[in-house]
C-alpha cells in the first residue's frame, strides 16, 4: 500500500522540505515562530506534519478539521 503525505506523522527537516516544497530559510522561520511544531528524538529534529496541515488551514483562512469531522489518522492519539 503506497504511503501518502497524510499518512506521515513526522518528517525530518530535509524530508519536510522535499514534501512541502518550502526552502530551508522558510522552514526554520516557521519553526522559530512557532507556526509549525517539532520534536527532538535523540539528535534528530522531526516536524509534526499535523502542525503543518494546521498551518496550511490557517493560511487559507479555514479552521482545521475537528476530530469529529474526520476519522483519526492511523497512529494518532485520541483525546
Amino acid at each position: 500500500m503506497p504511503t501518502t503525505t497524510t499518512d506521515i506523522v513526522t518528517a525530518s527537516i530535509q524530508n519536510f522540505i522535499r514534501i512541502s516544497g518550502l526552502g530551508n530559510t522558510t522552514t526554520y522561520k516557521l519553526l522559530n515562530e512557532g507556526e509549525i511544531d517539532s520534536v527532538t528524538v535523540g539528535r534528530r529534529r522531526l516536524i509534526l506534519m499535523d502542525s503543518y496541515f494546521q498551518y496550511l488551514d490557517r493560511q487559507r483562512g479555514t479552521p482545521a478539521a475537528s476530530p469529529a469531522a474526520s476519522p483519526p489518522r492511523p497512529g494518532a492519539r485520541v483525546a
